[in-house]
């Protein structure tokens, strides 16, 4: 006999957030394949996450705290695009959810059936400075968790049910 038993919700998949003019070396892997660009429509997308059953969807990955959630009370706050640091480089800024985008998610997960649960990550870094910081360096300032509670209070009041909060994507200045 068996020592022990997985639960139905072995399977996690992740969308990640980055952006179509992602490149590195001159290759552009992620057009049209991040949270904010990929045809949640797409019968193969559809598919591809039904056919994982009962699965977890985690919203998240290296630019997660990056993220400005333009929803609920915070419906206007200024929400750029993701915009590289430097020419060429694979370090963004901005990045920007609305509503309609949420949404859409929401949807998504809940048309791939009853077992299918979502896991969001949460921007850490939201009101911190922003300057490059290295492994072990204290984050500077302290986050500001009203864009998160935004976020989170949309989602309540729209009946976006959310299985789970990441709260930062691998932060190395914690």
């Amino acid at each position: 006999p068996p020592r022990s038993m997985m639960g139905q919700h072995f399977a996690c998949v992740t969308m990640d957030w980055w952006p179509s003019n992602k490149c590195d070396y001159g290759v552009c892997p992620w057009k049209a394949a991040g949270v904010l660009d990929v045809d949640l429509r797409s019968k193969r997308l559809r598919n591809a996450l039904r056919g994982l059953g009962a699965v977890t969807l985690r919203i998240g990955g290296t630019q997660a705290d990056n993220i400005t959630y333009a929803v609920g009370k915070d419906k206007g706050i200024s929400c750029p695009d993701f915009t590289p640091k430097l020419q060429n480089s694979s370090h963004f800024f901005g990045g920007c959810l609305n509503e309609s985008r949420f949404q859409e998610l929401s949807r998504f997960v809940e048309e791939n059936g009853d077992d299918s649960r979502l896991v969001f990550g949460l921007n850490l870094m939201y009101g911190r400075d922003r300057k490059e910081v290295f492994y072990n360096d204290s984050c500077p300032g302290s986050w500001d968790p009203s864009n998160a509670r935004s976020l989170m209070e949309f989602a309540f009041d729209n009946d976006i049910e959310i299985y789970g909060f990441e709260l930062g994507n691998e932060i190395e200045c914690l």
